[in-house]
């Protein structure tokens, strides 16, 4: 980990909290509105999810906090013996300052608090070149591409544990 995320300390969020699931909301609504404009989409489905989605679902999400604000989440999901990275997201302020790659790697230390996952999974937008560079760098591997029903092109890549 580098730079300010070393100072973070690693949370578990409990989105079922009407306050954290409105800072969940808020953080998500900032940092999928970049990937939207990077995309060049208006209709982008991560800026559909209103706080009530958040507290109802199933997932796990995991953050940063500087200060007492909420600067990065990650939203994960066992699926059967995957570990599904639902969302990762940083507040567009805070790019670039290690808290994408924390999280990554407090998840993969910790892997064994996830029932011990064969691997990982996560998909971007094809275009998200930071997101791609960042799952590439931690060695994931390109194993699919399809299109959305929004017409976004979208990768999909798996890490092996």
């Amino acid at each position: 980990m580098s730079g300010e995320a070393e100072q973070m300390k690693f949370l578990c969020l409990k989105h079922t909290d009407a306050d954290i699931a409105k800072e969940l909301f808020d953080l998500f609504q900032s940092a999928y509105r970049v990937e939207a404009d990077l995309i060049g989409v208006e209709l982008f489905s991560p800026l559909f999810r209103t706080p009530a989605d958040f507290m109802a679902s199933s997932t796990q999400f995991l953050g940063y906090r500087r200060e007492a604000r909420l600067v990065a989440a990650m939203e994960l999901d066992r699926q059967g013996e995957w570990l599904s990275i639902d969302s990762l997201v940083v507040a567009p302020d805070m790019f670039r300052r290690g808290y994408a790659s924390g999280l990554l790697e407090h998840v993969f230390t910790h892997r064994d608090q996830f029932g011990r996952p064969k691997g990982a999974r996560v998909s971007t937008a094809e275009v998200n070149a930071p997101a791609i560079a960042l799952y590439e760098r931690f060695g994931f591997q390109k194993v699919a591409s399809r299109r959305t029903e929004e017409g976004i092109s979208v990768v999909s890549f798996d890490l092996l544990f």
